[in-house]
């Protein structure tokens, strides 16, 4: 048997052809060949309704959140206020108090700064009381300054009493 579409030469009871894949069918007038009889089942979704759930409508009894108003276009004029005297030295005192507690290490850096400081930091602090106003930056100058200059009275006698103790002095 022979194949219809390519000619290759076909094996007894061959189904397909080796070389083109095509069917083979078979030369036999007295089988006829019957397809099945197949129905494909009727698949259909449910008619699901999902339940209608409503959110409550939630009210705060009483409380009300109060009206705001917009503010007018002209607002009354304020007077600026004076500075403050002895404002620039506290700032000064207490930048320099800072970088003398930073500088600790290094004391012939920290302990000069920690003296312009404390000078600094006295006198703004006294124009500041001659005018009714207190001054917190040259209190925390004043207060950094004390501290590093208190760490480096302790660093140089430790080193002092470090460098008696070898018999160097």
């Amino acid at each position: 048997m022979n194949c219809n579409v390519c000619g290759t030469q076909l094996a007894d009871g061959a189904v397909f052809c080796p070389n083109c894949g095509n069917a083979v069918q078979a030369n036999n007038p007295q089988q006829p060949q019957q397809q099945p009889n197949f129905q494909q089942p009727n698949f259909q979704q449910p008619n699901f309704q999902q339940p209608n759930f409503q959110q409550p409508n939630f009210q705060q009894p009483g409380f009300q959140q109060p009206g705001f108003q917009q503010p007018g276009f002209q607002q009354p004029f304020q007077q600026p206020d004076t500075p403050t005297p002895g404002k620039a030295l506290g700032i000064v005192s207490m930048i320099l108090g800072i970088l003398s507690l930073v500088l600790f290490c290094y004391y012939y850096l920290s302990i000069p700064c920690a003296i312009v400081s404390i000078i600094l930091s006295c006198i703004g602090k006294s124009q500041a009381k001659k005018a009714g106003k207190s001054l917190g930056m040259a209190t925390a100058g004043l207060v950094c300054s004390i501290v590093a200059l208190a760490i480096d009275i302790i660093i140089i006698a430790t080193g002092a009493a470090i460098l008696a103790e070898l018999g160097v002095f």
